[in-house]
């Protein structure tokens, strides 16, 4: 997975990730994503972070905790997901986490 990139025009950094998010994938990645968070938020406390799902077609609950966990750990307001397929956010909207955490 790559780290986490910065966008100077919108100042904010985006974790991009790809293809289907299964079990084994998110347990995986989940202390990977976390020190990348903690990282961010000792250089800058006040960052935004967002999850750019483009490339996803398939999550299971595991990302969806990892997405949670994320949204806590960032300042009200500071987390968002982006990019999401039709797929994705139909997942997102069935868990409710549409009204947790602002998708585009």
């Amino acid at each position: 997975m790559p780290p986490i990139d910065y966008d100077p025009a919108t100042e904010i950094h985006v974790r991009r990730f790809q293809g289907k998010l299964t079990s084994d994938r998110c347990q995986a990645m989940a202390g990977e994503v976390e020190g990348e968070i903690n990282s961010l938020l000792e250089e800058n406390p006040a960052a935004r972070l967002a999850f750019d799902l483009e490339g996803v077609d398939f999550v299971v609950s595991a990302f969806i905790r990892l997405c949670l966990q994320a949204a806590r750990r960032m300042p009200k307001g500071n987390f968002t997901i982006v990019r999401c397929q039709p797929e994705v956010r139909k997942i997102f909207s069935v868990a409710g986490l549409d009204k947790l955490i602002e998708l585009s």
